[in-house]
């Protein structure tokens, strides 16, 4: 497969095509996907889809192995658009980039060169003193974000060139979360643009799933747990007066690690084995 098809049911169609009952082994898909920002837009989508397809058919959104290993290109979800917002903020100056964000590194020297500011108590310029780097970096995603539509320049004259970021505005609140136009829009730039702009929009989603994970409020699906289960607590909730059933919760304890009976008892199976092939036992026992 050399390229996602532009929709997903198209996908899901191109799969079944190979994929057959009663053959002796099942294909394996390798999908080609360019750094382009933009086209994470279409892989997002039949990632979704997919993920969608196993819950309906075989009520578990793991069934289907293609949409579990595109789960990373989907986008368009809580924690997207909530790094899409704060995006936007850090491109009109109004936050500071999320602790643990990069910067998309300059595809050549003359895309670094820093730049003489204006002077004034704008909040723009006390975060052009405290990072001129990234200054720079805001300052040109601006200008590239309003000449696709994603910002509106209300300024009207030179101001923009001494107060980066203040005369940005965006063209309506609906936009600040819509990921789907973001990546459309990015298509109209120029690839390195699309390259900054998306890496930028990467590290910071990566950012905002990483403090929700810390927070707890990450919702990571259905996951299998290896480890063996042990009953900790059962507390009954109700109790039917006609039948007597009851309605109870479990609580259950899970230990991924390994206790220290089944340690000494692996220990003593290794000299044993050790001892009858005529070996000399560990010298850690």
């Amino acid at each position: 497969t050399l390229e996602l098809p532009w929709s997903a049911d198209k996908a899901i169609q191109q799969f079944g095509r190979s994929h057959r009952s009663n053959q002796s082994s099942a294909p394996v898909y390798h999908l080609l996907m360019t750094p382009v920002g933009g086209e994470r837009r279409f892989a997002g989508a039949v990632a979704k889809r997919l993920q969608s397809l196993g819950a309906l058919l075989q009520g578990d959104r793991r069934a289907v192995g293609a949409g579990q290993s595109l789960k990373e290109f989907d986008i368009d979800n809580k924690w997207g658009k909530e790094a899409l917002a704060r995006v936007y903020d850090d491109v009109m100056f109004k936050s500071m980039p999320m602790p643990g964000v990069k910067l998309p590194e300059p595809d050549s020297d003359s895309d670094d060169q820093p730049q003489q500011p204006g002077s004034g108590k704008d909040p723009a310029m006390q975060y052009c003193q405290a990072d001129e780097k990234q200054h720079r970096f805001f300052r040109r995603m601006g200008d590239a974000f309003v000449r696709v539509g994603l910002l509106n320049d209300t300024s009207g004259n030179a101001a923009a060139a001494y107060y980066p970021g203040s005369c940005l505005a965006l063209p309506n609140q609906d936009m600040k979360k819509n990921v789907p136009r973001f990546l459309n829009r990015l298509l109209g730039l120029t690839l390195p643009e699309q390259r900054k702009a998306f890496g930028y929009f990467q590290s910071t989603f990566d950012a905002v799933v990483a403090a929700a994970k810390s927070r707890g409020d990450y919702d990571r699906g259905i996951q299998s747990i290896g480890a063996p289960l042990t009953l900790a607590n059962r507390q009954v909730l109700h109790k039917d007066k006609a039948s007597g059933a009851e309605t109870c919760a479990l609580s259950l304890r899970s230990d991924l690690g390994l206790s220290w009976q089944d340690a000494a008892r692996a220990l003593q199976e290794a000299a044993d084995l050790a001892a009858e092939r005529g070996e000399q036992a560990s010298p850690h026992k």
